[in-house]
């Protein structure tokens, strides 16, 4: 845009296009007025947009991280707190979902069209290649390397997602029923996300443990889905086309005018021809000076004026397309703040949850030894308390 107006002000500046031209003056003003209000409109509507994204994806993202960690704490025996073998295998699929979902949801806002299932791997941003000898203790793969361990079965979690227990299965049915792994936009078939929610509430379904602790998991995944439904809403929300439209047009009209928009000086009256001897005064003519554009003594300096005023207005439309997209990646989210760090964050929560699981999972009894002073009832407590403060007293 600040191209063609360049170009356009060049030409206007060296044909005199402006000479002859009404003053246009009130007219841009009522036209500049009107796309300066409702710009700043759009763009505060962007960040709200942006904000609310946020807000539920970070929900989600939260919700999904209480799953994990209520799976490890309610899928065991309530009297000698072991998991039996069905059930863990059961924890290892539930997380194997769990630590693909925010990457999953992320993409199904971004770009669901190109989006390929088979190339997600289990710990984010995780890229299997060997590492050279003689860099092995460099930083520069240690944080892949520190995240990644194996499961119950000796495979590693750093593996894609397709390549687990249940992300054979997960392909498979993606693609009898009528699914993708890339859609690329047909809208046939399931849609990968929703298949994972599938999956999730099956395994759920299938823990062996009471139907009480079977309820919290599912309440639990249902919050997960109700976020996943919102951020939903949120974003397949889009500006309609004929307002869009009508802006684009609005916003070029005014670049257009922009170079006559420079009011008019000169053409006052400087005095009356009065022809022939002893004419009246109301024969006499009037001569006025010569009306001259105020692009005469600015010639192309009104390019750099426009141009200035481009940055400014295009520079809120594209704050009103770009920024209420939260799911972008970071790299080109320049000045505003993504999804990505949640996603990540949470990633690697789930995995030190699932690494530690075992610790986690224990009967986590209290020591004897450093308790054995201590009162076994708030009753006993109140009276010791009182006897301590008595012999004080004496």
């Amino acid at each position: 845009m600040m191209i063609l107006y360049s170009a356009w002000a060049a030409i206007v500046v060296a044909y005199k296009l402006h000479e002859g031209v009404d003053d246009i003056s009130g007219v841009f003003t009522i036209l500049g007025t009107t796309i300066a209000v409702t710009l700043p409109l759009l763009a505060s509507a962007a960040v709200q947009r942006n904000k609310e994204s946020l807000f539920n994806y970070n929900a989600f993202c939260g919700d999904v991280l209480a799953l994990g960690w209520e799976i490890l704490s309610y899928v065991r025996s309530p009297e000698d707190f072991k998991v039996s073998d069905p059930n863990k295998l059961k924890i290892q699929q539930a997380f194997e979902i769990c630590l693909i979902l925010p990457t999953v949801v992320k993409w199904k806002f971004r770009n669901n069209k190109e989006f390929n299932i088979d190339e997600v791997f289990m710990i984010k941003n995780y890229k299997p290649t060997p590492m050279p000898r003689r860099r092995r203790g460099s930083m520069a793969r240690r944080g892949s390397m520190v995240l990644n361990y194996n499961n119950i079965d000796g495979d590693s979690m750093g593996r894609k997602f397709i390549t687990t227990s249940i992300g054979i299965e997960y392909r498979s049915t993606l693609l009898s029923m009528g699914g993708r792994v890339v859609d690329g936009g047909n809208g046939e078939g399931i849609d990968k996300c929703d298949l994972l929610f599938v999956f999730l509430f099956d395994i759920i379904s299938e823990f062996v443990v009471s139907d009480t602790r079977k309820n919290m998991l599912t309440r639990t995944a249902e919050r997960v889905y109700g976020s996943y439904g919102n951020m939903g809403n949120i974003n397949g929300y889009k500006l309609p086309l004929m307002y869009e439209t009508f802006m684009y047009i609005a916003l070029f009209v005014f670049m257009f005018v922009f170079p006559f928009s420079y009011p008019t000086s000169g053409g006052a009256l400087r005095n009356m021809d009065i022809i022939g001897v002893n004419e009246t005064f109301w024969n006499a003519s009037a001569v006025y000076g010569e009306s001259v554009s105020g692009i005469s003594g600015i010639d192309y300096h009104i390019i750099w004026h426009g141009n200035l005023v481009i940055y400014f207005l295009f520079g809120l439309n594209l704050l009103a397309v770009k920024v209420g997209n939260a799911f972008v990646s970071t790299d080109e989210a320049l000045g505003y703040i993504t999804v990505g760090e949640s996603e990540t964050d949470t990633n690697t929560s789930l995995h030190n949850l699932y690494k530690k699981r075992l610790d986690l999972q224990k009967n986590q009894q209290l020591s004897s030894k450093s308790f054995n002073d201590m009162p076994s009832s708030p009753k006993e407590a109140k009276i010791s308390l009182l006897t301590n403060r008595r012999k004080l007293y004496i």
